[in-house]
């Protein structure tokens, strides 16, 4: 949802899509991961753990679908901090998804985000 926003901000110039863009972002690489004791990732799925809903999800794909919002945030924004995020978070998904072989884990890697692919393509 937020690499939407981030495109209707880049169309229009709204500050305060921008702001939000990036604020949720934020929110997402400070409050919506944590480092597992073995280097992994868990990623928040829902706010509040609920039967149908885990609060945390360890799935390494992950990695590939939050990349395309720390990039938006990091074009918008032009803060190191998630640039920083986004190569953690490509480099942690990319040795990660050499190890599966199931058709769901791929589909976060065959959706790659560009704006990822666009912030990292200039060094």
């Amino acid at each position: 949802m937020l690499e939407g926003l981030a495109e209707y901000q880049r169309r229009t110039g709204r500050t305060d899509v921008a702001a939000l863009v990036v604020g949720m972002a934020r929110h997402l690489v400070t409050d919506g991961l944590r480092r597992r004791p073995d280097g992994g990732y868990d990623f928040m799925y829902c706010y509040t753990d609920a039967p149908d809903c885990p609060q945390w999800t360890n799935e390494d794909n992950y990695a590939f679908l939050w990349l395309s919002s720390v990039a938006a945030a990091a074009k918008i924004s032009n803060d190191p901090f998630f640039a920083k995020w986004g190569e953690q978070l490509f480099s942690f998904g990319e040795s990660k998804m050499r190890e599966h072989r199931d058709t769901r884990s791929w589909t976060s890697a065959l959706a790659f985000p560009y704006w990822f692919v666009e912030l990292s393509a200039h060094k």
